[in-house]
């Protein structure tokens, strides 16, 4: 039995992390249809899923340009504004648990 370099494992679990955030983002999508595109629970749906999504993309987006000069502080950047949304979608949660709508 051969064995697996680590470059190979690491490739395979990026792109099939990466195929995941994509199906988030479309179920997400379809819910949003189904909720009617308003109110507080599409939008903590839409907010959730689009962080998955750039968490997904800033990898990428590190894997690309990790050699540039700056290309870890615009990864990072990226990853800061996933986990914005990801607090918006927390927040909008919360206020969805409270009743202010």
């Amino acid at each position: 039995m051969s064995e697996v370099a680590p470059e190979e494992v690491v490739s395979i679990l990026f792109w099939s992390s990466f195929v995941l955030d994509l199906l988030i983002m479309w179920y997400a999508m379809g819910l949003s249809k189904k909720m009617g595109h308003s109110g507080l629970l599409h939008k903590t749906t839409i907010y959730a899923a689009s962080s998955a999504l750039i968490f997904g993309l800033q990898h990428f987006v590190e894997a690309i340009i990790a050699d540039l000069p700056s290309g870890m502080i615009i990864a990072e950047s990226i990853e800061a504004v996933a986990i914005v949304l990801l607090g918006v979608a927390v927040y909008q949660l919360f206020k969805l648990t409270t009743g202010d709508n």
